[in-house]
């Protein structure tokens, strides 16, 4: 089922939930039960949306922790995950919800609470890696909140700083975070090409 068809059809649901609701005035229990349904039926949706169209429950159906991670945990501020067969060519992008770790034989990943709920740990060995490349990201454009102006951009400097593309060796997934974010075990990542700025 394609993702698109999800979304329409909860969207539809609470048109049409909505719409009976308005043609036979339900008790206000009735609507109160409605509206939390409908608000947690959202949240795991983008959740399921997340974890599939990312590849993220891929990677980790693959690659989940043989061992209990004992080293230390660094907060990664922008993470950035995808599937070169997306919808989304460019991505899921997690800011401060994943954790990274590093040690001699793997790359190791968990989501902070509540998104470890759905996003498992990954452990993602160096043999798996198909490349590594370093880039110097220079700052995405996003846009500002202020009506009124024709272009509407600052940057994000969460963005900026040396980052890593590491390409999974089979599936088509990669993944971009600051180099920095693996602290001491930035030493055991396999040998990196420079790649030219993003």
């Amino acid at each position: 089922m394609k993702q698109h068809h999800l979304i329409i059809g909860l969207a539809l649901a609470a048109w049409l939930a909505g719409a009976i609701a308005s043609k036979t005035d339900p008790p206000p229990a009735v609507i109160v039960a409605g509206s939390v349904t409908f608000a947690v039926a959202t949240v795991a949706l983008v959740a399921f949306l997340i974890v599939r169209g990312s590849g993220w429950g891929a990677l980790a159906g693959r690659f989940p922790p043989r061992a209990r991670f004992s080293g230390p945990w660094r907060t990664v501020g922008t993470f950035l995950i995808g599937r070169e067969d997306s919808f989304q060519p460019l991505g899921t992008r997690l800011r401060f919800v994943v954790r990274a770790g590093a040690t001699p034989t793997a790359l190791h990943l968990s989501a902070r609470f509540p998104f470890s709920l759905v996003l498992s740990q990954v452990e993602l060995p160096w043999s798996e890696v198909a490349s590594c490349k370093a880039y110097d990201a220079g700052g995405w454009m996003t846009p500002l909140g202020e009506p009124g102006q024709l272009v509407q951009l600052e940057y994000d400097f969460s963005y900026r700083g040396t980052f890593l593309q590491i390409a999974v060796r089979e599936g088509g997934i990669y993944l971009h975070l600051p180099a920095d974010a693996l602290g001491e075990g930035r030493a055991y990542v396999p040998a990196t090409e420079t790649a030219a700025r993003q």
